[in-house]
């Protein structure tokens, strides 16, 4: 062996300023132990690998540490309340309940861990979506909203909302799925006909010139009384009293009974006072006759 190295015993030798361990030498900064070299640490330091950590840390095996309490996982640590799975840290949960990030779900229920970095979760019967859960009907469209499912429509039907509609004439009136026939409109959840509009969510008839709607399905003269929603009218110059008319000098009084009742008389006018004469302008003297 070259002059100063350090022969271990064995046929072996280490060159100068290192020392024999096992099979190995240890230069300067390492020490033998157990055949191995270690780190040389200072006080309140322990050899881990190539490195030195606080004493009372868990030694990875890969130069890493992980604090007292922790423990190693892949490149990172699991603190208390955490295990390691595939070289990551999840919660550790209890019976019946599985990890999910930092959060524990019902195992077997049908819940789902739609993230596991961030915990999301969607409860049984929904589906993940982004930050949502899609309710039954709904599903993950390519922009991460709940959109109601397009049903598969037969030959000559489509899509209309969340179901099939006839797709010849046929109208969809939105994301609700109502549609109308053929010669109908849309009105809310009804479908207007012929001869009538929709009102306020109603459909209503349409009348003609000279007429108005009474009700919702009664057109009647212009000039007539509308009695109510029921549609019934009377003529020009009568009034409603329930479901008659009362005539012309005639008033409703009691609707409950159908009651007209004639009109008082107009009371007498009281009698003009004749006018006042003037009286007579007094009559010129008459001139003395002379004697």
């Amino acid at each position: 062996m070259p002059t100063g190295s350090t022969c271990c015993g064995n046929g072996k030798s280490c060159a100068a300023g290192s020392t024999c361990c096992g099979d190995s030498c240890c230069t300067a900064g390492y020490t033998c132990s157990g055949n191995q070299c270690v780190k040389v640490c200072s006080s309140g330091f322990t050899a881990c690998g190539d490195n030195c950590m606080p004493t009372g840390s868990t030694c990875c095996g890969n130069g890493k540490s992980c604090a007292a309490g922790s423990t190693c996982c892949g490149d990172s640590c699991c603190t208390a309340g955490y295990t390691c799975s595939g070289n990551q840290c999840v919660k550790a949960c209890g019976v019946g309940l599985t990890a999910c990030g930092a959060d524990c779900i019902p195992d077997g229920d049908g819940s789902q861990c739609c993230d596991t970095d961030t915990g999301a979760n969607c409860p049984p019967e929904t589906t993940c979506c982004g930050e949502d859960c899609c309710e039954p009907g709904y599903a993950c469209s390519e922009d991460g909203e709940c959109v109601p499912e397009q049903p598969a429509c037969d030959d000559g039907f489509t899509e209309c909302g969340n179901s099939c509609m006839p797709a010849e004439g046929s109208v969809c009136c939105g994301d609700s799925g109502v549609f109308c026939p053929v010669g109908s409109s849309c009105c809310g959840a009804n479908c207007c006909g012929a001869g009538t509009r929709c009102v306020g969510g109603q459909c209503v008839k349409s009348c003609g010139a000279g007429l108005k709607l009474c009700g919702t399905s009664a057109c009647i003269a212009s000039s007539s009384a509308c009695c109510g929603s029921s549609g019934r009218s009377c003529l020009a110059g009568q009034a409603c009293c329930g479901t008659t008319c009362c005539r012309a000098g005639t008033f409703c009084s009691r609707a409950s009974t159908n009651t007209c009742s004639q009109l008082p008389p107009a009371p007498p006018s009281p009698p003009r006072p004749s006018p006042r004469r003037a009286p007579p302008a007094p009559k010129p003297p008459s001139p003395r006759q002379q004697g």
